[in-house]
Order: structure tokens, then C-alpha cells, then sequence
């Protein structure tokens, strides 16, 4: 049993809803000119994300095998976990492993040179 407001008429100049004719928004211009500024939205802190994701990849965990429990880091149960899918024949898995490896001795090899090797792609337009 709610009663209905009234509303109000459009015979008034200004009021609720109706500023004055000088301060209202001109057709065609936007009420935000200048817009959001760019990276405002969101904002990241890149380093502090970046020390709170390497806490917490190399953080102690315990696992339980069918030996009894090791202490490990998350990194290597993720790659321990990787590699026992990929041993048991799980397609992406092993290619990812092959990734992994290959990154990893390329990297290796890069540092046995002394020097870090420098690719340049070139690319006409």
C-alpha cells in the first residue's frame, strides 16, 4: 500500500533535475572532455606483484608421496606434477616439458659462453 509520488511538472525553469540553461551539458561535447587518464584504471604495481608471485612460487610446501611426506618448493611440485603427467603420457604435458628443457639448456649453454647471445629479427614493412 505504497502510495505513488506525483511528478513534478515540466512548467518550471529550474529545479530537481533542470539546472540552469548556461550550466547544462552542450549537445554534442562530451562532460569529460579530457577522459579517463591512461593507466588510472587498474593500476598495477609490477615489482611488488612481481616479489609476492616468486614468495609465493618458492614457498615450502608439503607433499605426500606413497614414501611419506617431502618438504618442496610450489616451482618444483609444479614441475614434478608436469612430469609424472607427461611420463604417464599426457601429450601437452610432455611438449611442455620438451619446451621447458630445451629453454633451459639453451639458456645453460648461452652462459657457458661467457657472453649472452643477442638475436636481431629484422622485419620489412
Amino acid at each position: 500500500m505504497s502510495k505513488k509520488r506525483s511528478l513534478p511538472e515540466d512548467n518550471y525553469e529550474v529545479g530537481y533535475g533542470k539546472p540552469p540553461k548556461e550550466n547544462r551539458f552542450l549537445k554534442g561535447r562530451s562532460g569529460n572532455p579530457k577522459g579517463r587518464p591512461n593507466g588510472s584504471k587498474n593500476k598495477t604495481r609490477p615489482r611488488r606483484l612481481m616479489n609476492l608471485l616468486k614468495n609465493e612460487f618458492y614457498r615450502e610446501i608439503k607433499v605426500y608421496e606413497e614414501t611419506g611426506s617431502v618438504d618442496m618448493s610450489i616451482a618444483q611440485a609444479i614441475f614434478r606434477s608436469i612430469s609424472v603427467k607427461a611420463a604417464k603420457g599426457d601429450y601437452r604435458s610432455q611438449k611442455l616439458m620438451l619446451d621447458l628443457v630445451r629453454t633451459a639448456e639453451a639458456d645453460e649453454a648461452d652462459l657457458e659462453d661467457g657472453l649472452p647471445i643477442i638475436t636481431v629479427k629484422f622485419v620489412s614493412s
